[in-house]
């Protein structure tokens, strides 16, 4: 693996301008949008002692506790507000983009790194990932790091008279790793992914065994207390997961996503499904773009066959491990699947940096920025998350603050999604009204509403005269509408209001006892 050529003058300043335009971009609007689901729940987790995310989160979500642990310590200090909260991820993507410039610069030479921090710094989906409040661009730096140390280790950890430098890369290697593991149970798969590199090339690395042994076993050792609770949560992901089913729209998606960003969020004025040059014109262009360069740039990689196996390496093994275990339980999500885009970014880097013509490479260079400027207008501008923000609004500004007469309860709250209590509470608690709120069919369990569970319903609405449903992500929650008919045969609808977004929208409905 080759060292890369010393930073002249005109590289870093070049380096500083691409970092500067990675951070404009991920810090620009930052908290203009409201927190959704998934962000409220980890301010949710993070609002808890130390000891109690631990014990809590490890048992009711699906991810390890390290990203938590992080954002409570965070905002014990900055707060909890959208921009506080997302500014931690922002920071960690900002960081990303000369870390990945100096695992390419050791890989490959100082222009593909270049290049790859460039793309990195302009990418649609990673700068939507810095700017939300959930682990995927922290996990994406922490991998990136792991990858640097594991690097800079191949590069000297022959070289007898550099041991001690190698035992600070190791132990590098060791933290990181087992930082990428502790915030998502998807980053097992790195490890895999880069002892395959040792299985395929032991003979050529064999000196250096005696520093990865010792780092792997330390790894294992320090990630054996996740055992039972890794083996818990990914039972629980198989049974019960939002992902559709896989199909071959959902893998160009995954791709479509890695080039632009969510094509359904950020080309949403595309039907990703339909490949006429009508609709879908420029996910076609953005697919074949992106593809032609990723396939040129292996074939130029291949004058360094172990940097190129690598990457592959990075690149294929969480996809297709996603993919198989997709043809059973479908698990493909483009978030969890963030570093994987590293390789992909890094290959399509060599692919322009193997265009000798200068014509081609401006135009390749000019296509590039376009796509990606598309997306991001799209995204800063008419790009909205979740409006728990306006659906906490609109029932304080309606609810019944008075006394209730005689057996009357307090206006009733119910969540169609049991979950959706979290955002809504983190929004309707500064306007200090005391309304009763459950979760359908139970509090904080989120799982589809069956018809069984409607005597539960009927019980809670008993001495309620008005009652507020708030109904989001009904597709898997409350499928059939039960809560809603068993509303509706019992009261009123006085009033309702949607609240549509880039993601899922937000009802709210008023029932009262009919006059």
């Amino acid at each position: 693996m080759p060292k890369g050529t010393p930073n002249n003058r005109l590289s870093s300043m070049l380096l500083l301008f691409i970092i500067l335009i990675g951070t404009f971009l991920r810090l620009y609007q930052l908290g203009s949008n409201s927190l959704w689901f998934d962000e409220a729940i980890s301010v949710w987790f993070a609002n808890e002692s130390l000891g109690n995310i631990i014990i809590k989160q490890t048992s009711a979500d699906v991810h390890p506790p390290f990203y938590y642990i992080l954002l409570s310590l965070w905002i014990n200090v900055l707060g909890n507000g959208e921009f506080e909260v997302r500014l931690l991820s922002a920071i960690f993507g900002i960081l990303s983009i000369p870390l990945l410039y100096l695992i390419v610069k050791n890989l490959f030479g100082n222009q593909p790194a270049l290049i790859s921090a460039l793309i990195l710094a302009m990418s649609p989906f990673h700068i939507y990932y810095s700017q939300e409040a959930r682990m995927y661009s922290i996990l994406t730096f922490c991998v990136l790091l792991s990858i640097f140390f594991m690097v800079k280790m191949l590069c000297i950890g022959e070289e007898p008279t550099q041991t001690k430098k190698t035992i600070f890369y190791s132990i590098g290697y060791v933290i990181s790793t087992l930082a990428s593991l502790y915030c998502h149970n998807v980053a097992l798969l790195l490890p895999i992914a880069q002892n395959f590199f040792f299985i395929i090339f032991w003979n050529r690395h064999r000196p250096f065994l005696k520093f990865w042994i010792p780092s792997l076993l330390t790894i294992i050792i320090l990630w054996a207390p996740w055992t039972s609770f890794f083996l818990e949560q990914s039972s629980s992901v198989g049974k019960s997961f939002y992902t559709p089913s896989l199909t071959l729209d959902s893998v160009i998606n995954l791709f479509a996503t890695f080039n632009n960003g969510p094509t359904y969020w950020l080309f949403n004025w595309i039907d990703v499904g339909n490949f006429s040059l009508i609709h879908g014109r420029l996910v076609l262009l953005s697919i074949i773009f992106f593809g032609f360069l990723f396939l040129i740039g292996i074939f130029y990689a291949r004058q360094n066959p172990r940097s190129l196996v690598l990457l592959l390496l990075i690149f294929s093994v969480p996809i297709g491990t996603q993919l198989l275990i997709s043809l059973k339980h479908s698990i493909l999500t483009s978030q969890t699947l963030i570093w994987a885009s590293m390789p992909y970014f890094v290959l399509i880097a060599m692919g322009i940096t193997s265009i000798k013509n200068k014509r081609i490479l401006t135009l390749a260079l000019v296509l590039l920025f376009i796509l990606n400027l598309a997306s991001l207008y799209k995204y800063y501008n008419e790009f909205e998350k979740e409006r728990w923000d306006l659906a906490a609004e609109y029932v304080a500004q309606n609810s019944d603050i008075r006394e209730p007469q005689s057996n009357d309860k307090e206006d009733l709250v119910l969540f169609s999604s049991a979950l959706g209590q979290i955002p809504f509470e983190y929004y309707f608690d500064k306007y200090d009204l005391m309304l009763e709120k459950h979760g359908l069919p139970k509090d904080y369990s989120e799982r589809k509403m069956a018809f069984e569970d409607v005597p539960a319903l009927e019980n809670l609405l008993r001495n309620h005269k008005r009652i507020w449903l708030i109904y989001s992500h009904e597709w898997f929650t409350d499928p059939d509408k039960l809560s809603i008919a068993t509303l509706e045969k019992n009261y009123c609808l006085s009033k309702s209001k949607d609240f549509k977004s880039g993601q899922s929208n937000v009802s709210c409905y008023l029932f009262e006892t009919c006059k």
